[in-house]
Parts: structure tokens; sequence; C-alpha cells
């Protein structure tokens, strides 16, 4: 089922997206020679592009800025920051944020055209980000699943395109030493299509198999996810990379996917509050204390 007016409304901002990510900021931002000047404008104004389209997908807030932990960790610039919508940036001082860990929901990095030695690197910078996770404090105020991939924050890159072909990713060397649950959750190659994940039930070995199907689940799925990881009961499975490719007959396919996808794993996301005792090193008394 679909709606027409959703739909029409959806590809006039997609449209507005891609004119402005690609046409827009090139004609605007490189001379005749094709030289890009004032190259910071130019990827302020692509971002600005993909936190407008964003927002029209998520009931939270869009922006961009640092991370901060209450151990006193800072991640490094992130291009678009999603987070809770009844909170605000911990510190706003000329136009540069800085979030509470608790309040983020999801990241994301914008790019022009990548190499894939330039992929790799963002991508890890992105894992880097993503791990800050682990230092939060928070309680939780909204939790869907008691799953691992809901705890972690979502992250995505965004690019006009790569210099390479995509299936030559291996993902494992690009996050060599890293968790699979810190791996991206989505890349957008606005020309080439969508980077995301499938779970292949019967790839699983014979004891997981029994599992799945002893609980009502059937082989014969494979299951697009929006997660580098899958948690089945107690257990974590690693999800497989899959490229939806572009679609000429099915105009923005790709590009509806990825938003789609996105907008759901952020609604899906366990949300945490930020709790400011921790970030200021005051001490902490409980009223009850537990007796032997």
């Amino acid at each position: 089922m679909s709606n027409r007016i959703f739909k029409t409304v959806v590809n006039r901002k997609i449209e507005n997206f891609v004119s402005t990510f690609v046409l827009d900021s090139t004609s605007i931002f490189f001379d005749d020679q094709n030289k890009l000047f004032h190259p910071g404008e130019y990827g302020k104004y692509r971002e600005s592009a993909l936190k407008e389209l964003v927002k029209h997908f998520t009931r939270h807030k869009v922006s961009d800025g640092f991370i901060i932990t209450p151990d006193d960790r800072v991640s490094t610039q992130l291009d678009i920051v999603v987070y809770k919508n009844d909170e605000s940036p911990i510190l706003e001082k000329n136009h540069i944020n800085f979030f509470s860990i608790e309040s983020v929901i999801a990241i994301g990095e914008v790019k022009s055209t990548l190499s894939k030695a330039e992929l790799k690197a963002a991508l890890v910078k992105l894992a880097t980000n993503k791990k800050l996770r682990e230092s939060s404090i928070g309680k939780c105020c909204k939790k869907e699943y008691n799953s691992v991939e809901h705890d972690e924050i979502i992250s995505f890159l965004v690019c006009k395109t790569t210099s390479f072909d995509l299936t030559t990713l291996n993902f494992d060397e690009v996050y060599d030493g890293i968790e699979n649950k810190y791996r991206h959750n989505f890349i957008l190659d606005l020309e080439k299509g969508l980077i995301g994940y499938e779970f292949r039930y019967n790839d699983l070995g014979q004891s997981d198999i029994e599992l799945f199907v002893n609980n009502g689940g059937s082989l014969e799925a494979t299951v697009y996810y929006e997660y580098p990881v899958y948690t089945f009961i107690d257990n974590v499975y690693n999800s497989l990379p899959v490229i939806h490719n572009a679609i000429n007959t099915q105009k923005y396919y790709h590009i509806k996917l990825f938003l789609t996808q996105l907008a759901q794993a952020i609604e899906y996301k366990n949300l945490y509050n930020t709790e400011f005792v921790h970030y200021l090193d005051l001490p902490i008394a409980p009223i009850f204390k537990n007796t032997p």
C-alpha cells in the first residue's frame, strides 16, 4: 500500500535535496576552471541540505557539533547530530554545539567523491565516535527492545559518489580491530546506491538454527536490517553488508530506502536521560543505603 500525496511530497523533497547537494553546490562553489573555492562553506552547504532532508523523517532535533561524555571524552566534529527532541546542546557557543552522549541518537558524515582510503577513514571516524556510547551513565527513559543494537548510536555516511567499485569493499579490513556493533548503519552513495545489511537465517550454525526454529523463526527468510548486529534472545549475531543499487526505473529508490530505514532505526533507538551531576564532578550520596 502507498499514498499518492505522501509519495509526491517525498519525491519533491528528495529532488530538492539532490539538486542542492549535487548541482547547486557545484555551480556555486566551483569557478570556470572547475576549481573549488571556499571549501568550508561548500561543505556546510551540503550538510545543511542533508539536515533539512533528515528533519522531515524524524520527530527529533537535527544539528551538528561535538559529543561530550561524563568521563571527559570529546568526539571529533560531526556533520550531522540527531538528538532527543526534549533536550538542547549542553553548550552553544559561536554556532558550535556540544551534546551529552545520552542525548545523541544518530550521527552522520557528509562527503563528496570518496576513494576507498577516504571512505575507510570516514567510517573509522564514525566508529570511534560511536564507541563514546560506552561512557553513557544516564538512566533509560524509553526502551523498545532489550537488544544490543538499539542501545548503540546510529551512524551513517552520505556522499555524492565513490571512485571505486562498491562490491570490492571488505568491511572486515575496513574495521580491523573494531567490534561489529560499532560499524556504520548506512552508507548512501547518491549515484550508485545504498549499503545496508541483511540477516540470513539459513547461514547460521545448527544450534542457532534450532534456536530460531524452536522460537517460530523461518529459515527461508532473508531480512533487510538497519543494524550491523542482530540480537535474538541472548545471542548477538553479525549482520551481512548488502548493496541496494540505484535503479533507473525507480527514481530515488535507494534514497527513499535510506530515509525510511534511518527513520525506523531512530524510532527504535533506546533513549537515555542526561544526568548533569555526572558532568560536574559533584559528590552523590544515596538517601537509602543497602544493609547486609
